[in-house]
């Protein structure tokens, strides 16, 4: 993980903790060791494809998030040892809606949406991606995950 990125996401995350808090609402702690493995077994099983070790690095500090319209994607409901704070959409179900509907091939891994993009990881580049929900066309790269969900934080923040 960049630091410099990791200090920036987790500022931004802290924001929201305290929006969330005037409402009195939580946001989901990070998911265990346990968990994650389980997630990325589970994942690798149905869709033949690890997910990123970053994307998990991110689930272990904060699992899923549902803020302001966007979505951040966590371990799937049923792998979780304890109840979130907030109901979130898990990775491998997600993943399935989107590859029936809009990726077929399975070009990328589906980490996150709002109502007009779509945040991934390509498969062939192993670079991640902001992609027009409609169209699926790209719209932004970025390097490392943390870019990627630096910037899904910053216009969940608008």
């Amino acid at each position: 993980m960049n630091s410099s990125m990791l200090v920036l996401w987790r500022e931004k995350i802290k924001i929201i903790e305290k929006n969330e808090a005037r409402f009195n609402s939580k946001l989901n702690a990070g998911a265990s060791n346990e968990e994650i493995r389980a997630l990325n077994l589970k994942f690798n099983m149905k869709h033949n494809y690890p997910l990123p070790k970053e994307y998990l690095e991110i689930l272990k500090v904060i699992n899923g998030i549902d803020y302001n319209g966007f979505v951040l994607y966590g371990a799937d409901s049923e792998l979780l040892l304890d109840k979130p704070n907030q109901e979130i959409q898990g990775v491998i179900d997600s993943n399935v809606v989107w590859y029936e509907f809009v990726d077929p091939e399975k070009k990328y891994i589906f980490l996150g949406d709002d109502s007009i993009s779509f945040y991934v990881y390509e498969r062939a580049t192993e670079k991640y991606w902001i992609i027009d929900r409609p169209s699926t066309d790209p719209i932004e790269e970025y390097q490392t995950v943390d870019e990627l969900f630096n910037e899904m934080l910053t216009t969940a923040l608008l």
